[in-house]
């Protein structure tokens, strides 16, 4: 009986080196999840800085893309507006069957007589119109 209950005593208290032994695993444990922590730390502060570049180079590219799309705006109104028979800005007079804008003058003076100055297509009369740069 007395060597029972040693045997069981000795089975359920851990010795000194086991316990030693449990605190030394338990401490590289730990060591090794805090360095763990570190450099998840570390990668998502990367992250996060990389994320800021990428939304500062959007924000760039997206006011770039916007300054490009009012200047071709602008070119096509410009392209639009461009006239070459008088070189006065057209008043907005269309030609009947062609469509070429012209000036209230050029369109008076050419009449339904002539063609047109652009492609030669007869004219049969013209009309006021606004343009569009869609």
């Amino acid at each position: 009986m007395i060597v029972e209950a040693v045997n069981d005593e000795t089975e359920t208290t851990p010795s000194r080196k086991r316990k030693r032994t449990e605190t030394k695993e338990s401490s590289a444990l730990d060591n090794a999840f805090e360095e763990l922590r570190k450099a998840v730390s570390h990668k998502t502060q990367r992250l996060q800085e990389k994320n800021r570049q990428l939304r500062d180079e959007l924000r760039q590219e997206r006011e770039r893309h916007q300054k490009t799309e009012e200047e071709l705006s602008q070119q096509r109104e410009k392209r639009i507006l461009e006239y070459k028979i008088c070189y006065m800005q057209p008043d907005r007079w269309v030609f009947i069957l062609c469509g070429h804008m012209v000036c209230r003058s050029c369109a008076g003076s050419l009449g339904t007589t002539e063609k047109c100055p652009i492609c030669r297509a007869p004219i049969t009369g013209y009309i006021g119109c606004y343009p569009f740069a869609g």
